[in-house]
């Protein structure tokens, strides 16, 4: 019986911390061509703020977002007036992978790998 409830026991906690939310804060990743600044608040629910900035010309993007979870999985996704973005979060990972898609005029979606600042 003790074996069985300990086995139940991993399980659930598994299930419940299979994935990572960010602590409140604000965060920024970059590579060579953008740099992304999120702020994060609601004990790691919302993105207060997200900033996407093309470093070679400087326009900025600026939009809001969410965590998100399903089917034991979670990832981040906000909107800004072009497009839309998700990554997921692993807890102290030094990049993550930013994907853009539904963007406005003909921009094509894209994947980026920033790395964290």
């Amino acid at each position: 019986m003790k074996k069985q409830f300990l086995i139940s026991a991993v399980l659930f906690f598994m299930s419940n911390f299979g994935f990572a939310q960010m602590e409140d804060g604000t965060y920024t990743y970059e590579n060579a061509k953008i740099k992304l600044t999120l702020v994060v608040a609601g004990d790691g629910h919302t993105i207060d703020a997200a900033i996407i900035k093309d470093i070679a010309t400087g326009k900025e993007e600026k939009g809001k977002g969410e965590f998100m979870s399903a089917n034991e999985t979670g990832w981040y996704q906000f909107q800004t007036e072009i497009c839309n973005y998700d990554f997921d979060f692993k807890y102290n990972a030094l990049t993550i992978n930013l994907s853009s898609f539904d963007c406005k005029n003909g921009i094509k979606p894209a994947k980026y790998i920033l790395k964290k600042k």
